[in-house]
């Protein structure tokens, strides 16, 4: 296919398929994605200013710490639904290495380098793992912005808690 003065080959990369099952991929995982930050950051809120409200600050400051482990997982439940896509695809032989390849391509820690083991025709799929990952770590980043305020005021009514308690006022 020629775009202007480029000569562009699709079938280089994988041709249409390729393409096309990349693309929709990704839709899959932000989906996923999307999904479990709406759950975590809602369940996060309403569990953190109950605590609050009832002044159960370490209660609330441990949902904190719970819900960056979910925003975790959901990382690595993306990383296994790109290995299971991509070995059912027959891209990678099994579990194992399609993990390893996903995990390292899902961070961009070895893109391009990683490509090597792929079949001719679906290296373009390592763009796709490589921008759910860059995309999604950046919309987790925004969920945690969004519960530290209530993380920070469970963390400074402790403290203050914790204070008085230590130095109680004499009258």
């Amino acid at each position: 296919m020629k775009i202007g003065s480029l000569d562009f080959n699709l079938e280089q990369v994988g041709g249409l398929s390729a393409l096309l099952s990349g693309m929709a991929l990704l839709v899959l995982v932000l989906a996923f994605h999307g999904y479990f930050m709406g759950v975590i950051n809602q369940s996060y809120q309403a569990r953190s200013k109950k605590a609050l409200e009832d002044a159960f600050f370490l209660k609330a400051i441990c949902w904190f710490f719970l819900s960056m482990l979910l925003l975790m997982l959901t990382h690595i439940g993306e990383i296994f639904l790109w290995a299971l896509s991509l070995m059912s695809l027959g891209i990678v032989p099994d579990l194992g290495q399609g993990l390893v390849f996903c995990g390292s391509t899902y961070t961009t820690t070895t893109i391009g380098y990683a490509t090597n083991g792929l079949p001719l025709g679906w290296k373009l799929i390592s763009v796709f793992i490589a921008l759910s990952g860059i995309f999604n770590f950046a919309w987790s980043t925004s969920v945690m912005l969004e519960m530290l305020p209530n993380f920070r005021q469970a963390r400074v009514s402790r403290s203050n808690l914790v204070n008085t308690r230590k130095n109680p006022i004499k009258h």
